[in-house]
């Protein structure tokens, strides 16, 4: 068996709409990642202007033996009357990578989430056999999806669902005092600074 490079064993590589509406699950799924020890890879923390967007997920996603992809926003969209199609693109690009790409990289793994449960026989039947899970849009759901997802890919001892949720309740709660000093709010943040943020507040409540 070939031994994945350490840093690339531990990266998640984050497939979600960004938008308002999708936000709290987004931070929930962030959140889990990094309280298990795992690294979040996200188009969304890198500004870089100068590398094509497709490109950059490519490189994301082959650079994380994981992926998490949220199939939520397949319904359309009340302004352009037309469904949302990233997603299942990333999605069709990560399991192309773990079943057509260099053979180092067929030891990808995959996480499929969706608002409801079998919802993707209406619209994506063909990934039945990936077993998508459903968070039914609520955090704690998703944060449980996550935390099994990755317990099936550690060699650590996780933290139970309910422990992460609390920690994720504590991080939101005194997230506003951390931010006061810098006069920043926090719809303020930028992604990046956010994942920064989680990172710092879980590695002091493990110290």
């Amino acid at each position: 068996m070939t031994t994945k490079p350490a840093n690339r064993r531990i990266r998640v590589f984050i497939n979600c709409p960004f938008d308002a509406e999708f936000a709290p699950i987004q931070d929930a799924i962030n959140f889990a990642v990094i309280t298990c020890g795992f690294k979040v890879n996200s188009a969304a923390t890198i500004e870089d202007s100068g590398q094509l967007r497709l490109a950059k997920i490519i490189d994301l996603i082959a650079d994380s033996s994981l992926s998490i992809h949220d199939l939520s926003r397949v319904e359309l969209d009340p302004r352009s009357n037309l469904p949302r199609f990233n997603m299942p693109l990333e999605l069709g690009i990560a399991l192309g990578m773990k079943y057509l790409g260099r053979r180092k990289l067929r030891d990808h793994q995959l996480l499929v989430l969706d608002s409801k449960p079998y919802r993707y026989q209406q619209s994506m039947s063909d990934i039945a056999g990936v077993d998508p899970k459903s968070h039914g849009k609520n955090p704690a759901q998703a944060i449980v999806e996550v935390r099994n997802f990755l317990a099936a890919h550690s060699a650590e001892r996780l933290p139970g669902p309910d422990a992460i949720s609390s920690l994720y309740t504590l991080f939101n709660a005194v997230l506003p005092s951390d931010l006061a000093p810098h006069r920043q709010k926090s719809h303020e943040l930028t992604p990046a600074e956010r994942l920064r943020l989680m990172e710092s507040f879980v590695a002091g409540a493990a110290a």
